[in-house]
Parts: structure tokens; sequence; C-alpha cells
């Protein structure tokens, strides 16, 4: 068991273990900051798919886009993260000046990655609802761009917002992305070409630690803590789903 001292070690934003700080929040601070944007920017480019796929009449496009999205969600996370740190990281470092190993490269990377997860979860949703009111709304008039915006997409806006909460946890507990491309320095995030540490890099890195130390004993708090945010926010996922059944297809 950890001492209250130790608690009072762990608890706070700085990270010295020369001089007996080990301090994590710092890194709980970064992995929220991080799978926010993340999950924002990927929800903006989801939001933008999905409009082409099922708001626009078939095309030639939408059959080679869909196995596209299929074979990107089967690619493992650690290809992203490379493919992050060889290609993403040079370009952030040719435009700025900077290391490249940074906020701004992990979220790109990061929210990449979240798209065709996201995207196979709406197909479903939103393919659902189709077989329920495509029908109605062209007898009404409605074009399909007009079923998908006025229809479709607000009955099914309660499942949509469930499915970005579960697009927040699958990126606040992704490991290599973070461990690779973000730089693990153990400071607070600054700014978008600052580099930084999350909790999931954190757990990683302390796993060669001596079994003893505090180091080592810093990666199950910080375990806990993102048991603890993933939790919280699947709870609020589930609670909104079964609030407004209704919605939800």
């Amino acid at each position: 068991m950890l001492a209250a001292k130790h608690w009072q070690q762990f608890l706070n934003l700085n990270w010295d273990p020369s001089s007996q700080d080990f301090g994590i929040l710092s890194f709980a601070l970064n992995s929220l900051f991080l799978a926010f944007l993340a999950t924002l920017l990927s929800t903006l480019w989801v939001l933008v798919l999905s409009v082409f796929l099922f708001g626009v009449e078939d095309n030639m496009f939408h059959r080679p886009l869909r196995m596209s999205l299929r074979i990107m969600l089967a690619v493992p996370t650690i290809v992203y993260a490379l493919m992050g740190a060889l290609y993403l990281v040079p370009a952030v470092r040719g435009f700025t000046g900077a290391s490249g190993y940074s906020f701004l490269a992990v979220t790109l990377t990061l929210s990449v990655m979240l798209v065709p997860f996201l995207m196979k979860q709406c197909e479903g949703l939103f393919q659902a609802a189709l077989l329920h009111q495509n029908s109605a709304a062209s007898n009404s008039g409605f074009s399909v761009l007009q079923t998908f915006l006025w229809v479709i997409f607000p009955q099914c806006r309660t499942g949509f917002l469930a499915l970005v909460f579960l697009g927040f946890c699958r990126s606040l507990g992704d490991t290599m992305i973070a461990l690779i491309v973000s730089g693990n320095t153990p400071v607070l995030v600054e700014g978008w070409l600052s580099p930084f540490r999350n909790l999931t890099a954190h757990i990683a890195l302390m796993a060669p630690t001596d079994a003893y130390s505090l180091m080592y004993a810093s990666s199950f708090v910080s375990l806990g803590l993102l048991l603890a945010f993933s939790v919280t926010i699947s709870s609020v996922a589930y609670v909104l789903i079964f609030k407004n059944k209704r919605w939800l297809w």
C-alpha cells in the first residue's frame, strides 16, 4: 500500500525523480487534451465522409472509399505510429523548425487512426436508420442529401454522440502513437509544437524500471487514473443512450 506522502508525490504536476517528485497529473491532463482534440478532428472528418457516403447518390467513388476505410481499420496502430514518425514528424519539422515530435503530430496521427474506427460504427448506425426511413423520405420528395441531413442524422444523433464518446475512450487508451511520436518529455503540454508525455506512454516507459521503486508504482497510479477516465466517459455514453432510446437505431 502507498503511504499518504507517496500520494502527494504522485498527485502533482511535477515529474522529477531526482527530487523525489513523481507527479503524473501533467500526464493525465495531456491525455485528456490529446483525446479531446484528436476525437474532435476525427469527428469532423467522419461527418464529411458520412455526408458523402450517405447523402450523395451512389457513384464510382463510394466503393473504393469504403474499401479503403476497411483496410485502414485493419492496419495495426504501430503502423500509424511509424508512419507518423517517418513522414508527419519530418513534415512538421520542415514547416516549423521545431523537433517535429509534438502534440500536433500526435493529434493528427491519432485522428487519422480514429476515422476508420468511427466510420465503421457510423455505417451500421446510418444504414439501420435508412432501412426504416428511406422509403418514407423518398415518398415525401426528399433528395438523398435532404434525407440524410433532415431525417437520418437527426434521428441518429444520440447514437452518433455515443460513438464519439467511444472514440474518445479509444484515443485515450492508445499507447503506440503517443509513445513513438510525442517526444516523451515529462511536462505539461504548452502548445501545438510542444513535446509531451501522456498516461499510456508513461505506463509503457515505467514498465522496465525497478518493481519496488516509486517510478514503477507511478505506472499503477497512472493505470488507475486511465481506468477512471474511461469508465466515466463510457458511463456517460451509456446513460446518454438509454435515456434517449427513441433516437437510437
